[in-house]
């Protein structure tokens, strides 16, 4: 893995980035056809063990992650640059290193 600028902030294991991993993006605005179909597949990915990044900004992307924790495969919150007051955005999340929020 190449190395991370020293502003970085992370928490976790960073060679979880050196894997594939499947990323979810959701507009703000979704058909509720579409709603119940990423929720199928958010939890199709949760039993299939399918680590997933993104960002869970969205409302259904914050469904899909609520979803998403109750399994055991990895997840990577990609939380935004301008987000210094970010621990406090995750639930549950573990203390920041290097560079911290």
């Amino acid at each position: 893995m190449a190395p991370l600028p020293p502003e970085t902030a992370y928490a976790g294991n960073l060679r979880l980035l050196d894997e594939p991993l499947t990323a979810l993006f959701c507009s703000n605005r979704c058909p509720g056809d579409l709603i119940l179909k990423t929720y199928d597949l958010a939890r199709a990915m949760r039993d299939a063990g399918v680590p997933v990044v993104s960002g869970f900004q969205t409302p259904m992307e914050k469904e899909c992650l609520r979803l998403l924790l109750r399994g055991s495969q990895p997840v990577v919150v990609a939380l935004r640059a301008a987000s210094r007051g970010c621990a406090s955005r995750v639930t549950g999340a573990p203390r920041w290193t290097r560079g911290g929020c």
